[in-house]
């Protein structure tokens, strides 16, 4: 890996998930590598959607979305592209779990309201349990561990939801506890 496109992810991680780049150490470097790879990517399309100084989420997102997936067939001037088309052949990762995180990222931008938590639970799996899925295959897992990714994943992502809860609503007008359970609830 170039020291510079190194240098880059490891800044990104380092600014946008500082526990998370601390626990990546644990790691041996091809899978720590591996790792900031892969958040690099995941978090692109996540600022798109969410950064503040954006403009035109969703012609962004789109063009950012057909530049993957022109990436995927030739070569590209992306490194950031290359490298995680790379770690996706390497570690044997679906290509369907890349696409249900950006159909998650797509979702985003117009849905902010969840009736029921099943329509929650879908969303979840594109925004959080792929994650799990795809660090899985980076870190190695054997028969059986999948279900515990993803009710890791569902966890984090609830957790990450009740910590944003204000920001959530007041910068994105979002809410992702679902109506029924508000309702419910009182």
């Amino acid at each position: 890996m170039r020291l510079l496109f190194r240098n880059r992810i490891q800044s990104i991680i380092k600014k946008y998930g500082r526990g998370y780049y601390r626990a990546t150490f644990l790691f041996p470097r091809s899978i720590r590598e591996a790792t900031w790879i892969y958040y690099t990517f995941v978090r692109m399309p996540d600022e798109i959607v969410d950064g503040a100084a954006v403009t035109d989420r969703e012609a962004k997102l789109t063009t950012w979305i057909n530049d993957w997936n022109k990436a995927l067939e030739t070569t590209s001037d992306n490194e950031t592209f290359t490298a995680f088309n790379d770690v996706m052949r390497q570690y044997n990762i679906p290509k369907a779990y890349a696409d249900d995180f950006l159909i998650a990222m797509k979702q985003d931008l117009t849905v902010s309201r969840y009736q029921t938590y099943t329509e929650l639970e879908s969303y979840m799996y594109g925004a959080a349990v792929v994650v799990g899925y795809t660090m899985s295959c980076i870190i190695g897992y054997s028969d059986g561990a999948l279900p515990h990714a993803r009710a890791l994943g569902e966890a984090f992502q609830m957790t990450n939801f009740l910590r944003d809860i204000r920001e959530d609503y007041d910068e994105r007008g979002r809410i992702y506890l679902p109506v029924e359970d508000m309702q419910r609830f009182g």
